[in-house]
C-alpha cells in the first residue's frame, strides 16, 4: 500500500527526473545515516568543565556547583531564599523523588503563568558555546524552560560534551525515538527588538541558574 509519505517522496523524484534507487546505494545511504561521520570541529583545549562554566558565565547564566545529585534540593532553596523568591516550585516529575526541603512547596507538571520558579534536568550540555541541552518528555514538559521568570537546571558534569555534534550521538545512543523537541538554551531570554534596549524574560526565563552536580 503506497503511504502519503511514498507519494510524496515519489512526486519529487518524478520533478527531478530521477527513479527509485539501487540496492547498493541504498545500503550506503542507510550505513551512513546509522553511523554518521563527525564533521571537521574546531579544537577544543583544556578542561571540558572549565570550559563551559567560562562559556556559560559568559551568557549570563549563574552556577553552583554541589558534590551530589542528594544535595540538589538544599541548593534550591538557598538560590530561593537568597533572591526572596516565593517557595513555591515547579519541578520535573523525574525530580519528585528528592528529598525537598519542607519549606518549599513543590508541584510536579507543567508550567503555568502563575509559576516562578522551575527546576529541571539536563540532558547534556555543550562546552564550546556554553548552552544547556534540555529534551522534552512527559517527565520534563517543555513550558518548564520557558514559562517561569527563574529557571534552576540540575546539571550532571559527566554530562557536558565538548562539542554540539556530540549531543546528537549521545541522544542516538539512547535507543527508541529522539525527543519530540530539544531545547538548546544560551542564557536567559533577551531581546533588543524594542527600540534597540536589551529586554529580560520577554521569551523565557529572567534568570537561568545552574547547579553542577559534580557526580551522579
Amino acid at each position: 500500500m503506497t503511504t502519503a509519505r511514498d507519494a510524496i517522496l515519489g512526486d519529487i523524484r518524478g520533478a527531478l527526473g530521477r527513479g527509485e534507487l539501487e540496492a547498493g546505494t541504498r545500503a550506503r545511504l542507510d550505513a551512513r545515516l546509522a553511523s554518521p561521520r563527525p564533521n571537521l570541529l574546531p579544537r577544543l583545549n583544556g578542561d571540558v568543565v572549565a570550559h563551559f562554566l567560562t562559556r556559560a558565565q559568559a551568557l549570563g547564566m549563574t552556577v553552583a556547583r554541589i558534590a551530589l545529585l542528594e544535595l540538589a534540593p538544599a541548593a534550591v532553596a538557598a538560590y530561593v531564599a537568597e533572591r526572596s523568591l516565593p517557595p513555591r516550585l515547579v519541578v520535573a516529575a523525574s525530580l519528585r523523588a528528592l528529598s525537598w526541603p519542607p519549606g518549599l512547596q513543590i508541584r510536579v507538571g507543567p508550567a503555568g503563568r502563575d509559576d516562578l520558579v522551575s527546576v529541571t534536568p539536563c540532558f547534556a550540555a555543550v562546552a564550546e558555546t556554553g548552552s544547556l541541552a534540555l529534551a522534552s518528555g512527559p517527565e520534563s514538559p517543555t513550558t518548564l524552560n520557558f514559562v517561569p521568570d527563574d529557571h534552576i537546571v540540575i546539571l550532571e558534569a559527566a554530562r557536558i560534551v565538548r562539542h554540539q555534534e556530540e549531543l546528537w550521538q549521545h541522544l542516538r545512543r539512547q535507543g527508541g525515538l529522539l525527543p519530540r523537541t530539544v531545547n538548546l538554551i544560551s542564557g536567559p531570554s533577551r531581546t533588543a527588538d524594542i527600540e534597540q534596549v536589551v529586554q529580560l524574560g520577554v521569551h523565557g526565563p529572567r534568570r537561568v541558574h545552574v547547579l553542577l552536580v559534580a557526580e551522579a
